[in-house]
């Protein structure tokens, strides 16, 4: 079944948005402010849409890959993005000789 590029277009960003709001589910967001959680739904919606076609491209090729397929890595890219994100300059901090927050406490 051929999909118009609008609906498939539609459902992988409404993938990566749903993404975001479940990886804010995992943080104190009643404790955020309206900024701070905007700045974290961007940041997921962004990681996914960004970071998910790389991923998909290593697993799946060059070829057409069905949106459905397409719309569940965005999303849960854009879930793990709170998790991975920190993760990832905790390490390059480390890398590059720098203390971590958890370390200077």
């Amino acid at each position: 079944m051929m999909e118009h590029p609008f609906t498939r277009a539609f459902y992988l960003v409404l993938a990566a948005l749903a993404g975001s709001i479940t990886a804010l589910s995992f943080r104190p967001f009643q404790k955020m402010t309206k900024a701070e959680i905007g700045v974290a739904l961007f940041v997921g919606a962004s990681f996914s849409i960004f970071v998910g076609p790389y991923i998909i491209y290593m697993w799946f090729g060059s070829g057409e890959v069905d949106y459905r397929i397409a719309g569940a890595i965005l999303y849960i890219a854009a879930t793990g993005s709170n998790v991975l994100i920190p993760v990832a300059v905790k390490k390059l901090t480390e890398f590059f000789g720098g203390k971590s927050k958890d370390e200077t406490t």
